[in-house]
C-alpha cells in the first residue's frame, strides 16, 4: 500500500517538475529566445514536430516571422498569441493555461490527490478492522479491498498518462495532421481577412503580396508590398517582392536599384543576390563580372539545400566555358 502511494506521489512530482522546468526557461539572447519560442509551436504540415525541428517550408516561414517579431521587441506570449489567433490553439505544442483544455491537465492532479486520500483512508480502516476482529479471517476479507485498491491505483496511473497524447499532439489514424489543423498555407481570402482585421501588420501584408504574386496578380501584389513598406520602411521582404515584379515586368534597372539598397545593409541576403544576378543578366544580356560576382557570393551564403544553387552553378560553369572559348579564339586578347 505504501509503495503504491509513494509511486503515485512520485509520478505527480515528475509531472509537476517537468511543467516547472518547461515554464522556467529563460533564453539569454535573441536567437535563443526565438529558438525557445519556435520549439513551442507546432509545424502546420507535420505531426508532433515543433517549428524549430521541422524542415518543412511552412516551418521555415514561421521561424522567419518569430525571429522578426523577437527583433521587434514582442514578448514570448505576444508572439505565441499571434500564431494562436491566426492558426488556432492547436499550433501551441505546450499545454494551454486557460480555457477548456486546461481540464486535461488539472483533472489528473485531482484524480491522483483523490486516489491518495482514498487509499490512505482505506488503509486506516483496514488496520482498525484487523485490530478489532483479529486476523483469523483476514485472507477471506482481503479479496474485496485489494480489488478496490487496484482499481483506485489504476485510475491514478491512467490519470497521470492522460495528458501525454495532448502534449505530443497525437491524433487517431485517419485524422488530419496536427490535431485537425489545415495542412496548407493560408489562402488569399484568409490573408485578406487578416489584413482587414489588422492593416498595420507588415508581415501579413507581405505574405498576401507573395500569394498574389504567385497567383499572377502583379498590380495587386505590388499594392500590398507598398502598403507593407508604408508600415515598415526598413523591411526587406516587401522590397524583394517589388523587385521580383519589376524583373517580371521588364524593369530590371529599377529592380537593381532596389536590390542595391537591400544589399547595402545586408550583403548576405541570398534572395537579393540571386535576384540582382538575374536582373543584371537581363539588363546586360550576358553574365558579366557583376553577374558572376553576385553568383559567387550567393553560393557562399545560400543554404546547402537551396534549389537555386543548381541554376547559379550552371550559370557560372557556362560563363567559365565562354571565357575559355573566347581566350582560345583570341590568345592575345584579355578575357571579357
Amino acid at each position: 500500500m505504501r509503495a503504491a502511494i509513494l509511486l503515485a506521489l512520485a509520478g505527480s512530482a515528475l509531472v509537476i517538475a517537468a511543467a516547472v522546468l518547461l515554464a522556467s526557461s529563460r533564453p539569454l539572447d535573441l536567437s535563443a529566445r526565438a529558438r525557445a519560442i519556435e520549439s513551442t509551436l507546432r509545424c502546420p504540415t507535420c505531426q508532433a514536430t515543433s517549428v524549430a525541428d521541422s524542415p518543412a517550408q511552412a516551418a521555415r516561414q514561421i521561424r522567419q516571422v518569430v525571429e522578426q517579431q523577437v527583433r521587434d521587441g514582442r514578448t514570448d506570449e505576444q508572439i505565441r498569441g499571434f500564431f494562436a489567433d491566426r492558426y488556432g490553439t492547436w499550433i501551441l505544442l505546450d499545454p494551454p493555461t486557460t480555457g477548456p483544455d486546461i481540464v486535461v491537465w488539472i483533472l489528473p492532479a485531482v484524480v491522483v490527490v483523490g486516489g491518495v486520500i482514498v487509499l490512505v483512508r482505506h488503509a486506516r480502516h483496514a488496520r482498525q478492522a484487523n485490530h478489532d476482529s483479529g486476523t483469523a479471517d483476514l485472507a477471506t476479507r482481503q479479496g474485496g479491498p485489494r480489488l478496490a485498491e487496484s482499481a483506485v491505483f489504476g485510475a491514478m496511473v491512467l490519470a497521470l498518462l492522460a495528458p501525454i497524447p495532448a502534449a505530443l499532439g497525437l491524433r487517431p489514424a485517419g485524422a488530419p495532421a496536427s490535431g485537425g489543423a489545415p495542412s496548407t498555407t493560408p489562402t488569399i481570402a484568409q490573408l485578406e481577412a487578416w489584413v482587414a482585421a489588422d492593416p498595420s501588420d507588415a508581415r501579413i501584408l507581405t505574405q498576401l503580396g507573395d500569394a498574389l504574386l504567385g497567383a499572377g496578380d502583379l498590380p495587386e501584389a505590388a499594392s500590398r508590398y507598398r502598403a507593407a513598406l508604408t508600415v515598415d520602411p526598413a523591411a526587406d521582404a516587401p522590397k524583394l517582392g517589388l523587385a521580383a515584379i519589376l524583373i517580371e515586368s521588364g524593369r530590371p534597372d529599377v529592380a537593381v536599384t532596389l536590390l542595391d539598397g537591400i544589399l547595402g545593409t545586408n550583403g548576405a541576403s541570398a534572395d537579393a543576390l540571386f535576384m540582382r544576378m538575374v536582373a543584371n543578366q537581363q539588363l546586360f544580356g550576358r553574365a558579366d563580372a557583376r553577374v558572376r560576382a553576385d553568383a559567387a557570393r550567393f553560393l557562399e551564403v545560400a543554404a546547402g539545400d537551396d534549389v537555386r544553387r543548381t541554376t547559379v552553378e550552371s550559370l557560372l560553369a557556362a560563363s567559365d566555358a565562354n571565357q575559355s572559348s573566347a581566350a582560345s579564339a583570341s590568345p592575345g586578347s584579355p578575357a571579357p
